[in-house]
Order: structure tokens, then C-alpha cells, then sequence
């Protein structure tokens, strides 16, 4: 598992194989792309604004409403994001903004 590690990886994820998905280098690489292209929405630590927060009771809330698994919200995102350019960005760009420790390089 080259360069990628299991303690940048969040507790929730730890337990699953999600973690091995994400490399430490995703939070350098997502974290100017999601200020630029996300933040303005969703805020720069992900405390939403215009667009729904991906922290705390917010993201529960989001989850157990809309019942998607994490693929599925990927692909809606990809899909539908950022709202004013639709699926503009590459693969590997939806990957780095959605990376679950993409907000640390932003404090």
C-alpha cells in the first residue's frame, strides 16, 4: 500500500476497505481544487452554505435521508457538481475534492 495510510484515513473509515481508496496525497492535491471549485457552496471547511455542509449533523442527516452508498454519492457529484460547470472536472480531480481529509489543507 504505497503512500497511502491508514491513520489519514477518518475513524468511521478505518474499519472498511474505503481507506485504502484514498492516498495521502489527496488533501494536497483536492484541497486547492476544492477551494476554487466547491468552497464557494459548500464552504471552505465544509460547513455549507449555498450548498448543503458535509460535516457533522448535516452530513448524518444527508446520508440517512437519501440512503446513498458512497459510490453513488460520488457519481452524483460527478455528475451534478460544481453546479455552475456539470461534470467539468476529471476522475481523479471528483476524487481528490471528495477525499475524506480534503478540508485540512484549507484551515
Amino acid at each position: 500500500m504505497t503512500g497511502k495510510s491508514r491513520e489519514h484515513c477518518p475513524s468511521w473509515l478505518r474499519s472498511r476497505s474505503a481507506c485504502a481508496s484514498y492516498s495521502i496525497a489527496q488533501p494536497s492535491a483536492g484541497g486547492p481544487l476544492f477551494a476554487s471549485k466547491c468552497a464557494a457552496c459548500h464552504g471552505e471547511h465544509l460547513e455549507g452554505g449555498a450548498g448543503p455542509a458535509f460535516t457533522g449533523p448535516t452530513l448524518n442527516t444527508l446520508a440517512k435521508n437519501t440512503k446513498l452508498t458512497v459510490g453513488e454519492m460520488f457519481t452524483l457529484i460527478a455528475q451534478q457538481m460544481p453546479l455552475n460547470e456539470l461534470a467539468s472536472l476529471t476522475h481523479d480531480q471528483y476524487v481528490s475534492t471528495n477525499s475524506p481529509t480534503v478540508v485540512r489543507p484549507l484551515k
